[in-house]
């Protein structure tokens, strides 16, 4: 057995080890961050969710002033004509 043969390769496995442990670090961050941007991404959505919502709403409410405003004056006019 040729220990200085084995001394390189227990050498160059725990250098791999090592960088193996690193980059595992490495991507537990990175796994982190696109938790942490996920998150943010949900509350930004959630928001343009809720203001889409509100809109909607109201720009519903709009629509029906306009629309019952049209057949009030539909309805002053006929009245005026049968009178």
């Amino acid at each position: 057995l040729d220990i200085k043969y084995l001394k390189k390769k227990v050498h160059h496995l725990s250098r791999k080890f090592e960088h193996l442990m690193q980059s595992l670090k490495y991507l537990i961050y990175s796994l982190k961050d696109l938790m942490y941007g996920l998150k943010f991404l949900m509350k930004n959505l959630n928001h343009l969710i809720k203001k889409l919502n509100y809109f909607k709403k109201h720009h519903h409410s709009l629509h029906n002033l306009s629309y019952n405003k049209k057949h009030k004056d539909f309805y002053i006019m006929k009245y005026l004509k049968e009178n």
